[in-house]
């Protein structure tokens, strides 16, 4: 379990001087870094020997978006593994102990050469962990009938470590849905994203909704990239 302090500094906040929700992604993916590094799921039992971890689901849920120059309290741990995926939690919470927004997201490991999910990954055996109030792990999206919204050239900036899009790319996309009118009276308030294959440099995602932006999903090629299931507030 590892336990963190951050101040919510402009970089991380949109025009409503709160935190972004790609921002709170990617303080995620870092947390969750340094916790399985000290578990025993860090590089050298990991990117090491050619595995890679991938999000594979996400559920989120955010009370209340933390507000710019303000610290939130961030903790995160892991659950009782299955098989192949390895499930991990993150709560959020002011410094007066307000809950501002809990994760459930499920991991998995990659062959960096091949690509492919790995099933019988060689990692030690860790005990989960449990919380009273945690959400419960995500499921399978649930589609709808969605259009063409509009298209977004993957470049270079967008690869990270894995050599993929960042998954804090995809969540930018799906709120770029809506611009800053949309904004100043809404919010998003939950969302469920399922990561079904990998985006590389040069190719274009082509992003997809339904009318009231409550189901997205991506593709390139005629390939799904990503789905995700939203509300709003």
């Amino acid at each position: 379990m590892t336990e963190t302090k951050r101040l919510i500094e402009s970089t991380l906040v949109d025009h409503s001087q709160k935190l972004k929700l790609p921002a709170l992604f990617g303080l995620f993916q870092d947390i969750a870094t340094a916790d399985a590094e000290q578990i025993g799921f860090g590089h050298a039992n990991t990117t090491d020997q050619g595995k890679l971890w991938v999000f594979t689901r996400v559920y989120v849920e955010i009370p209340e978006y933390p507000p710019y120059l303000s610290v939130s309290n961030f903790f995160t741990y892991p659950g009782n593994r299955k098989v192949f995926a390895f499930p991990r939690h993150l709560k959020v919470t002011s410094q007066y102990g307000k809950v501002q927004a809990r994760i459930s997201s499920i991991w998995a490991l990659i062959d960096a050469a091949s690509r492919k999910l790995i099933f019988k990954p060689d990692l030690p055996e860790v005990e989960g962990h449990q919380e009273e109030g945690e959400l419960p792990l995500p499921g399978k999206v649930v589609p709808t009938t969605a259009s063409f919204a509009y298209s977004r050239r993957i470049r270079h900036s967008d690869i990270d470590i894995n050599g993929h899009l960042n998954n804090t790319r995809y969540i930018e996309m799906i709120v770029d849905l809506h611009d800053e009118a949309f904004y100043q009276h809404k919010e998003i308030a939950s969302l469920l994203i399922n990561f079904e294959t990998e985006s590389s440099e040069g190719e274009t995602i082509e992003i997809y909704a339904n009318e009231d932006g409550t189901y997205v999903y991506g593709k390139c090629d005629d390939r799904l990239c990503f789905e995700a299931n939203l509300t709003y507030r």
